[in-house]
């Protein structure tokens, strides 16, 4: 089933860019941020990437909702994911706690999903600056579907992925707008995709961990108690990334900052491009320049009388 999902991920992939091609062209920037005419290669690059950033955003989406929708009305859905009960009542009789029949057909389609992403990134496209990290994140992935889907913890197991996948629609979202046409419209998702991530991974995720990390199996299965601390681990590896990329965030939007302020001191001055000094070192270039077109036009109004 995982084999066969992984397989459709592939084909679908290259099915949506064949379909949508001749659209996603149109949105695409004839010339890039520093004037320079993008040539018919890197249109179709940018395109396809386009494409991929809102595939992900909808699979995230869907996957992210159907695994709340058949798991809302168990006792084990926590209020701060909209449920009305408890994470350690998954705990009570473990590994047999009660979830729907189809929870386990969900978790093995999305295991292909993961896998794709994890050949696709590690091995099909190309680098980018943060290649290490989503591949040390996709490796820990599979580990813990791995765990949660043999080891039979189903509930946290479906807690994990709806956090991972809620999150990362808008970011998928937001990268794809942003290398197009609407790229004015990036920033705003992203500032939301930052709130939805300061909440399901940096407050509700270690919860999870640690609920996690106080609980053990019934009494006649404590020889399986070792799995336990292996899972928790794995967790906090994942926070521990979670923890760096929303730092990076503050990074992004601390740049985005920095610009528009040496923009608008660009403007006062009239200084005619970027310039990546200082603040007061801009402030006083256009003070100087102000100065000086005042000394002029009352050399000018001199010179006429």
């Amino acid at each position: 089933m995982t084999i066969a999902s992984f397989v459709c991920i592939l084909v679908s992939r290259q099915a949506f860019s064949l379909l949508v091609r001749p659209l996603t062209r149109k949105f695409i920037p004839a010339k890039t941020e520093k004037g320079v005419v993008r040539t018919q290669v890197e249109i179709e690059h940018s395109a396809e990437k386009v494409e991929n950033h809102f595939l992900d955003a909808t699979f995230y989406f869907v996957s992210s909702y159907t695994a709340w929708y058949i798991s809302k009305d168990y006792d084990w859905m926590p209020a701060y994911l909209g449920g009305d009960g408890l994470l350690s009542r998954s705990f009570e009789n473990l590994p047999f706690a009660k979830y729907a029949a189809s929870l386990p057909t969900y978790a093995f389609l999305s295991f292909g999903f993961r896998l794709e992403g994890f050949i696709s990134h590690g091995f099909l496209k190309e680098r980018g600056n943060d290649y290490m990290e989503i591949l040390f994140h996709d490796i820990i992935t599979i580990f813990l579907f791995l765990g949660y889907l043999y080891g039979n913890w189903m509930p946290i197991g479906t807690l994990v992925v709806i956090m991972h996948d809620i999150t990362d629609c808008p970011i998928h979202i937001s990268k794809g707008l942003y290398s197009t046409t609407l790229g004015s419209y990036s920033p705003i998702v992203f500032i939301f995709a930052q709130l939805m991530w300061a909440y399901f991974r940096l407050y509700t995720f270690p919860r999870v961990i640690y609920e996690l990390s106080q609980t053990a199996y019934p009494e006649g299965r404590e020889q399986f108690n070792g799995f336990i601390p292996l899972c928790v681990g794995f967790l906090l590896a994942l926070q521990c990334l979670h923890i760096l990329w929303f730092c990076m965030f503050q990074r992004i939007n601390l740049a985005v900052l920095r610009k528009a302020k040496f923009n608008i001191i660009s403007e006062v001055g009239h200084i005619a491009s970027y310039s990546p000094k200082g603040d007061q070192e801009c402030a006083k270039e256009a003070s100087a320049k102000g100065t000086e077109s005042n000394f002029s036009a009352q050399a000018d109004t001199a010179r006429s009388n």
